[in-house]
């Protein structure tokens, strides 16, 4: 009988420990959540959009003495523009490493055209509200401006040849009969303002409402550049053009006050709510929708209806708080019936595939 080796004798104790166990991996967020964190940062982006346009609307009429400003409506459109430049540069050098770089891949020579147009038009309508906040008050304002629902769907009829339903059709008559009901005082047997006022502020929606058109082509027609780039070219044009304004109108009337003359606390106010206002509309159209955006800018009309009537004795009566409760119920309907019709257009293409795959399966 052969012994054992001493090799195979020595027995080596190995000692094996087990690992320890992994941290525990965090809950999945729900479906619920999620939707639950969507809807509150709509409602935010939506709370914000009022308080900023009440902020702006108020805080210029409060700034106007005699029909007019102790500052140069000009210079401080001016100032408004730069710090939106200055933003959106910011937001551009965020999102990449180089500014200049960024500038150059995403720029192009029609883009950089259809932005200056599109400022032009800005700085026209920007000097058309200076003048009206300077003479009406800015429930009626706001409320006669709500009409540019009407205005773009018709240039959107005729442009690009958008299809409303009848609803919506529908929708845009009452509107336009809501704003007359509003505006019409039928005891003195005239409207609220006078036909000046009236004339500019048609004026100034229908440029409105081609700026509207016009920007929604430029957004579709150039996906490949960021909106950040878009605002700071639109932004820098916006500059630019006040700067002409402005000395256009000191060289045509020496009355007018110089770039830095009668800059109060009042007009500092004007120039940061005019700043801020296009950035709160740039989030809300990036955190929520178009129909936030509409949703907002109807309870803002509301809020100023009465806030006119009480602070800026604004024509007051039952048929204005009707006519612009209507022009508000129109508004949101025409948006929320726009978003259902998308839907319902994105089922049938759905349904339509389905139909089809199904067909194809069949046949093979």
């Amino acid at each position: 009988m052969s012994r054992p080796s001493s090799r195979s004798s020595s027995r080596v104790a190995i000692r094996f420990t087990s690992p320890s166990p992994p941290p525990p991996l965090p809950p999945p967020k729900s479906k619920a959540s999620s939707v639950s964190y969507a809807l509150h940062v709509k409602v935010a982006a939506c709370v914000s959009l009022i308080g900023v346009q009440l902020f702006a609307s108020i805080v210029l009429k409060l700034a106007t003495t005699n029909e007019g400003y102790d500052f140069s409506p000009q210079s401080s459109l001016v100032l408004s523009e730069f710090i939106k430049m200055v933003l959106s540069a910011l937001y551009v050098l965020r999102e990449s490493r180089s500014f200049s770089e960024s500038m150059k891949q995403q720029s192009d020579v029609r883009l950089v055209l259809h932005l200056g147009g599109l400022a032009a038009l800005y700085c026209f309508n920007n000097g058309l509200m200076f003048w009206l906040f300077a003479r009406a008050d800015p429930g009626s304002i706001t409320l006669v401006k709500s009409g540019a629902t009407v205005v773009s769907a018709v240039l959107l009829y005729f442009v690009r040849g958008l299809r409303l339903s009848a609803c919506r059709w529908m929708v845009i008559v009452v509107q336009m009969l809501a704003l007359v009901v509003a505006q019409y005082d039928g005891c003195a047997g005239q409207a609220h303002l006078s036909s000046r006022v009236y004339c500019v502020l048609v004026l100034s929606l229908l440029n409105s409402s081609v700026a509207n058109v016009w920007n929604e082509q430029v957004v579709k027609q150039f996906e490949g550049s960021s909106l950040g780039v878009k605002n700071v070219y639109l932004y820098l044009f916006g500059a630019a053009l006040n700067v002409v304004a402005f000395v256009c109108t000191r060289l045509s009337d020496h009355k007018t006050p110089r770039f830095w003359q009668g800059y109060s606390l009042m007009a500092m106010c004007v120039v940061c709510s005019n700043a801020f206002m296009g950035i709160a509309i740039n989030c809300v159209y990036k955190y929520a929708d178009a129909l936030i955006k509409n949703i907002a800018t109807s309870t803002t009309t509301v809020i100023l209806v009465v806030l006119s009537a009480v602070l800026f004795r604004g024509r007051s009566n039952v048929m204005v708080f009707l006519g612009a409760g209507i022009v508000v119920v129109g508004t949101y309907l025409y948006f929320s019936l726009g978003v259902t019709e998308q839907r319902l257009q994105r089922l049938q293409q759905g349904f339509h595939r389905l139909k089809s795959g199904g067909e194809s399966s069949d046949d093979s």
